[in-house]
């Protein structure tokens, strides 16, 4: 994790610490996580530690500060170092993230050049690079470009605590975790049942947006949005409440879904 003076702009050291600590929540009993914060030096703060050390785990996340400048150099081969001195099991895999918002900075080509080379046999020693950018730019870095293509892993750009998560999880189990692009979900009540009704609130998580009938998201493997309605019912004024609708596209296809859900007022109110 780059520590840098940096990074303290723009909230992105906070939003990486939450997001870290969000993953840390998911490691497996299998999983090993080292960390290794890095500005002008480099320093290793966990190494190997497991999903019975979160304590730890979430005290040094939250330990993670801006410094002083930046040491690319350094970070990527005490990352190398650490990682291919770990052990681990058959049909395992080893990865190592760059969480940064400019850690190529003004660095020589030759440089750079030298970093790729040690990406590429660290990947062949069994640990690939993948990096995360914070930086924001609308185009990505070539510099990053170049390093993960050696490092035979992906540059992806990072706008959120949850896409830090989400994409540490990705990483971690090596598949897609969206399932659903797009998703937007519509509540409609039936006026001759429902007299009138209002919205109480809804649960505070990164897709409860989707409740108030205007926005649509991408969703994610585990996440769920939950919405509390007050209604008051016409008596005798017949079963059918309303629908509810949920409208998505395929993340993989881009092809559009579509399902609508019947609410009953057996569903909740029997008398």
């Amino acid at each position: 994790v780059d520590v840098s003076a940096s990074m303290g702009r723009g909230g992105r050291l906070e939003m990486v610490r939450e997001g870290l600590a969000r993953f840390s929540a998911s490691l497996g009993s299998s999983d090993r996580l080292s960390l290794i914060a890095f500005s002008d030096h480099a320093e290793i703060l966990l190494e190997n530690a497991s999903r019975a050390d979160e304590a730890s785990i979430r005290r040094r996340i939250a330990s993670l500060a801006p410094q002083a400048a930046t040491n690319l150099g350094e970070a990527l081969r005490l990352a190398s170092e650490t990682a291919l001195a770990i052990p681990i099991e058959a049909g395992a895999a080893k990865r190592i993230v760059l969480i940064t918002d400019d850690a190529t900075g003004d660095l020589p080509e030759a440089i750079v050049v030298r970093l790729a080379s040690l990406a590429a046999q660290t990947a062949r020693n069994g640990a690939a690079l993948e990096i995360l950018d914070l930086s924001g730019r609308p185009e990505a870095d070539r510099r990053f470009e170049l390093l993960a293509l050696a490092g035979d892993g992906q540059l992806r750009t990072i706008d959120g605590a949850a896409a830090v998560d989400f994409t540490m999880r990705e990483i971690l189990e090596q598949r897609p975790l969206k399932i659903a692009a797009s998703a937007s979900l519509t509540v409609e009540f039936n006026p001759r049942t429902v007299e009138k009704y209002r919205l109480l609130g809804h649960e505070a998580d990164d897709v409860a947006g989707l409740v108030a009938g205007s926005l649509s998201t991408d969703l994610l493997a585990g996440q769920s949005a939950t919405a509390l309605y007050e209604l008051k019912l016409f008596p005798g004024g017949g079963d059918g409440v309303g629908f509810a609708e949920l409208v998505w596209r395929g993340p993989a296809t881009g092809r559009g879904n579509r399902v609508r859900q019947r609410i009953s007022r057996l569903q909740f109110a029997t008398s």
